[in-house]
């Protein structure tokens, strides 16, 4: 028998939420008949006892197929994704307050919780009226505030996982995440674009691109791959380092970082090259120097390989960073019809900080910033996008907000008490964090969701307790989160 109303509760609970979700699904198949429906309810109904038979284990498989889903966004199958996963997170806490259980959480959940929060008073200012004019709506607004939330959620989800799983074997694990996008990405650079599934051809590319000529894997855009590439080379660099299996480490080393020249987005690739110079300046030597001069070089020759890559970085001399003669304000008015796109994100970033004059102190709204020029598009740079969407506030809080990160990484880093592989995470994601703020003065990469996803997930993993002795699966400290047996 279950001999405390808590374990019959944890019994439950999980299987009233899959049974909530399988007739939910059912009643909604029945009015709009759509097959789609009656499918996700039973995938529902399945994950839902998984969880309850072997939650660890599952949350980590959920989290590994979030690479996969951004080529349903038209079916909102991200969105959905990361209600469901917003969910389990809030029920599984909810059970650990009931049964007086810890819910664990570190310096930083506690940063980012109030970060987020913070976050929410633009939200809230919006339909009062206390914010700059724009066409932004209040669902808009609230969307993008419910998606950087999610972040936080996923990172004190993997924070319950803590001394359940040994944070290795989750990393390890999280590998799996690059199957499907990188199956995508060798279709699409094997296969004529005419024998690839539209959901696979990366079509809105404009005039200087061929149909199928960029690689996107399942990310959408070339940009997101090449961001989440940027992540998970990283990850695979320091495997090579701390693995004697270099050959395997190094193989997909060399595929990850092929696969981000195939994207063609010099971001990408700049923000791999600013990695490289921050992971090795530590440790640096004279022949870690030299190798990294050497393929940076490499990276830039293979890049600019194609007629589009000569273009691109031809196109630098047009504007006023390589031309003198091209003042600001004549970049401005030529990023209107030359068809540059550095002149363009020039005359965009005019355009919004105009606009953030207006209304210096709060700005416009989580959101906006799309809706505040001409070009009705995103800012192409996440401080400027903060300063026009929050004002100075809203960008101190952001800066400070990755300082914040940053600072926490690195006394990861610097404290000799931690196994020598968590000190090395720990380097590495302080690398990542540098490359993606370099990314942010010329691209959307806080639109890049599930970059993000995996970041915080392997930020909340690198504070674990790496210890050897720390790694099991179900330890005595977990058995009493369990119903016991019915008898």
């Amino acid at each position: 028998m279950l001999k405390h109303p808590a374990s019959r509760l944890a019994l439950l609970l999980p299987l009233l939420v899959a049974f909530a979700s399988i007739v939910g699904l059912a009643s909604a198949h029945l009015a709009t008949d759509d097959p789609f429906l009656p499918m996700a309810g039973l995938t529902a109904g399945l994950i839902g006892l998984s969880l309850f038979l072997q939650f660890e284990w599952t949350v980590m498989g959920l989290l590994v197929i979030r690479s996969s889903l951004d080529i349903f966004s038209e079916q909102q199958l991200p969105a959905i994704f990361a209600i469901a996963m917003d969910m389990v997170a809030v029920i599984y806490i909810a059970i650990l307050v009931l049964l007086k259980k810890p819910v664990k959480a570190d310096g930083l959940a506690l940063f980012f919780g109030t970060w987020i929060a913070l976050q929410a008073v633009w939200v809230i200012l919006l339909p009062l009226g206390g914010l700059g004019p724009s066409r932004l709506v209040l669902g808009d607004s609230l969307r993008e505030w419910v998606r950087i939330s999610s972040w936080f959620i996923i990172y004190m989800l993997v924070s319950q996982l803590k001394d359940h799983l040994h944070p290795e074997k989750v990393v390890r694990f999280l590998f799996l995440s690059l199957l499907a996008p990188s199956l995508a990405a060798l279709m699409q650079l094997l296969l004529p674009p005419s024998l690839l599934p539209s959901f696979l051809l990366f079509t809105n590319i404009g005039a200087n691109f061929e149909i199928g000529s960029r690689m996107n894997g399942t990310l959408g855009h070339p940009a997101t791959f090449a961001s989440f590439l940027v992540l998970f080379i990283a990850l695979t660099l320091w495997k090579f380092l701390e693995s004697p299996k270099k050959l395997v480490w190094g193989s997909l080393l060399f595929m990850l970082v092929f696969f981000l020249v195939t994207t063609k987005a010099l971001t990408g690739i700049l923000m791999f090259v600013v990695f490289l110079a921050t992971f090795m300046m530590p440790r640096l030597t004279f022949k870690s120097a030299v190798g990294g001069i050497l393929l940076t070089v490499l990276l830039l020759v293979l890049f600019g390989s194609s007629e589009f890559g000569r273009e691109r970085l031809g196109s630098i001399a047009d504007t006023p960073l390589l031309n003198h003669d091209i003042t600001w304000s004549r970049a401005v008015m030529m990023g209107q019809w030359d068809g540059n796109s550095f002149n363009w994100r020039i005359s965009q970033w005019t355009f919004l900080v105009q606009a953030w004059e207006k209304y210096p102190l709060l700005g416009y709204g989580l959101h906006s910033s799309r809706l505040l020029t001409i070009y009705e598009n995103f800012a192409h740079n996440d401080y400027i996008r903060a300063l026009a969407e929050g004002g100075i506030l809203g960008l101190s809080l952001f800066v400070m907000f990755l300082g914040g990160v940053a600072v926490w990484l690195w006394r990861l880093y610097q404290n000799m008490m931690l196994p020598s592989n968590q000190r090395s995470l720990a380097l590495t994601l302080f690398a990542v964090l540098t490359s993606l703020s370099f990314g942010m003065l010329t691209d959307n990469i806080w639109t890049h969701t599930t970059l993000f996803f995996y970041f915080w997930l392997l930020v909340s993993v690198v504070s674990w307790d790496w210890t050897p002795e720390s790694g099991t699966s179900l330890d005595s400290r977990t058995k009493n989160l369990r119903p016991e047996p019915v008898t």
